[in-house]
This record gives C-alpha cells, sequence and structure tokens, in this order.
C-alpha cells in the first residue's frame, strides 16, 4: 500500500468505528482467501481527512471516468462506489480507478436531503468537481 494512504487507512481505523470483519470461506480466482475488512469514520473530521487525502490523488483521466459513471456508481442509497487496484497502490504509490480484479472497494455514503439517487450523484459530481 502507499505510504500515505496507508497512513490515512491506519488512521482511520483508530478513529473509527470498525464496521467487521468478514472471512466466511471468501477466494479470489487465484484461491487465495479474502479477508474483507471494513472500517465506518464516526467524526466529520475523520471522513474529511480521509477525503482530502484520497481525491486529490484520482488523476484527471480517472476523474473525468467517474463523472461520466456517475449514474452507474451510485446506488438507489445514495452510496457512491469506487475501486483503486491494489498493486498499482502498492508499487507505484498512485490512485488508478478499476472495475474489477485485486482490489480496494471504497463506498462513500453521500449525505443528501431528501435521500434520492438523484441527488446523491449531484453530491457526488460537486464532491469530485470540488477537489483537484
Amino acid at each position: 500500500i502507499g505510504m500515505q494512504l496507508l497512513s490515512s487507512v491506519a488512521i482511520m481505523k483508530l478513529v473509527c468505528e470498525p464496521a467487521g470483519e468478514d472471512t466466511s470461506g471468501m477466494h479470489a480466482f487465484n484461491e487465495k482467501k479474502i479477508t474483507i475488512f471494513g472500517v465506518v469514520p464516526n467524526k466529520n473530521k475523520h471522513i474529511e481527512a480521509f477525503l482530502e487525502g484520497f481525491l486529490p490523488r484520482i488523476s484527471g483521466t480517472d476523474r473525468q471516468m467517474l463523472l461520466r459513471q456517475l449514474d452507474s456508481r451510485v446506488d438507489n442509497e445514495g452510496s457512491f462506489f469506487i475501486r483503486i487496484e491494489k498493486e498499482q497502490l502498492a508499487k507505484m504509490n498512485e490512485v488508478l480507478i478499476t472495475d474489477g480484479g485485486d482490489c480496494y472497494h471504497i463506498k462513500i455514503k453521500m449525505a443528501v436531503y431528501p435521500s434520492t439517487k438523484e441527488k446523491a450523484v449531484e453530491a457526488a459530481r460537486d464532491m469530485l468537481s470540488k477537489r483537484d
């Protein structure tokens, strides 16, 4: 993991409520066991710290792709989903958006009222556009 993002993840684990760990027998295509860890930030300042460290590291090309794909990346509950490649982060310390493979899954719940997909897409668009 890239050192800066590793620091963000470590800090998130210290200051956030654990969302749990799932080791229920999931396996990757190469038969390696998959363990799912989750953290949930419990304060706005933790959420902002993570986003301020993460979003600027998304390249302009990937940012444009996310903006084009917002409708498919935001669900009806207002969650915005991003996947980043593990290997690219570990070897090059770069955030590279991917659609699958060996990756980290990031779920960002958009705080909008009223809670509709349309409002969540609009909020995600604003978030991606402001973080250059």
